[in-house]
């Protein structure tokens, strides 16, 4: 019999979809007869609010980020919106009812709150007895995801195993798979000399790497800038992910940056160019960082947000695999003492094998394979 595997994330163009996908390209690396069905629930069920506040968010972000740090896992704030977290959850599960039925799925996999939320007031309200997999994507939960009605959570960490037992989810449903990631970052790769002229570059410099998620979010630019005031020799990726106005704006500028630069636009190798770094510069986002440390790459973390990337800056630089940097100005001055001691980036690296899952997909999938 054929498994059906349902898997929900929200929004698009977020790690969560990147979770939802790799998981999918896990399942069908181990059983490629299974069907498999990958949707944005938010999207489906209310896709003009989901641009509305994908936009907002973003605003809030780049704008406000204390008072995202203010409305992020606060529990008076929780309280307040109870009831309409209850309503948007039902009007949800409503419309995701014709998705279940249709498709008939034995597990549900969730890489997002939200959707995680819908299926089990779903699983409560119609008795269903699917497997229910939340897949958490940052290093610390949010009380959003609790739920009783949720059968096994993926987490990536003690602190996380922690919370969650602290706010009554038994220890048998908590997991420690880690953050999923493509099943290709298991892979070495051999060919780093021919990538590494692919993109024009110098295989005997440093290649320092600079991100900013999906959206290229952050002070990239000015960080390109910052990074050309070291007085030694390296080169610079920067990956703009869908952030056409960033790519073209440094694409115009390019002849003004002191060191060599390859700008990039969304990338699909992102595991090879991962490989061929040196160091990433990065806004912490949960599923980068997992990708980092699947590379054993040393992470510098750029500016993070309060709230989810403040608790995964907190979480890599406790482990020893992430440096922490407030402001662009600043981060010339840790890049270069980087690499001029090359016995710490060793020793990040190190860390970073300790802490990383680059297996987490495989075992999520075997997960929703087989319970």
């Amino acid at each position: 019999m054929k498994k059906r595997i349902l898997l929900m994330y929200s929004p698009g163009s977020s790690g969560h979809q990147q979770a939802a996908m790799a998981i999918q390209a896990a399942i069908r690396e181990i059983r490629p007869e299974s069907e498999v069905l990958t949707i944005d629930l938010f999207n489906y069920s209310s896709p003009i609010l989901e641009k509305m506040i994908v936009k907002v968010y973003l605003g809030l972000l780049k704008t406000m980020p204390r008072v995202w740090g203010y409305l992020y896992d606060n529990h008076r704030v929780l309280s307040m919106v109870s009831w309409f977290m209850a309503m948007s959850y039902r009007m949800s599960s409503n419309k995701a009812k014709a998705i279940f039925e249709d498709f008939q799925p034995q597990a549900i996999v969730c890489t997002q709150a939200f959707p995680c939320g819908v299926m089990a007031d779903y699983k409560k309200r119609f008795s269903s007895n699917f497997l229910l997999v939340g897949v958490l994507t940052d290093y610390l939960p949010h009380s959003y995801w609790v739920s009783e009605e949720v059968d096994r959570y993926v987490v990536s960490s003690l602190q996380a195993r922690q919370y969650l037992a602290r706010s009554g989810i038994t220890e048998d449903k908590i997991i420690n798979y880690g953050i999923p990631v493509h099943p290709k970052f298991r892979c070495r790769n051999n060919q780093r000399q021919i990538l590494i002229k692919k993109l024009g570059l110098d295989p005997g410099m440093p290649i320092i790497l600079i991100m900013g998620g999906c959206h290229g979010a952050g002070p990239i630019e000015k960080t390109v800038y910052q990074l050309g005031k070291i007085g030694l020799d390296f080169q610079i990726i920067v990956i703009t992910g869908i952030n056409t106005s960033l790519k073209n704006r440094l694409e115009k500028k390019k002849g003004y940056f002191k060191k060599p630069v390859r700008i990039l636009g969304y990338a699909d190798n992102i595991d090879q160019i991962m490989e061929i770094s040196t160091l990433v510069i990065t806004k912490p986002g949960g599923v980068t960082c997992a990708e980092a440390l699947a590379k054993k790459l040393p992470i510098v973390i750029l500016k993070p947000i309060p709230g989810q990337e403040t608790n995964n800056t907190r979480f890599l630089i406790e482990q020893g695999a992430g440096v922490g940097v407030n402001s662009q100005e600043k981060v010339a001055a840790v890049v270069s003492r980087l690499l001029k001691e090359p016995d710490e980036l060793d020793r990040m690296r190190r860390n970073s094998r300790e802490i990383s899952n680059p297996d987490s997909a495989l075992k999520i999938a075997r997960l929703a394979l087989e319970g």
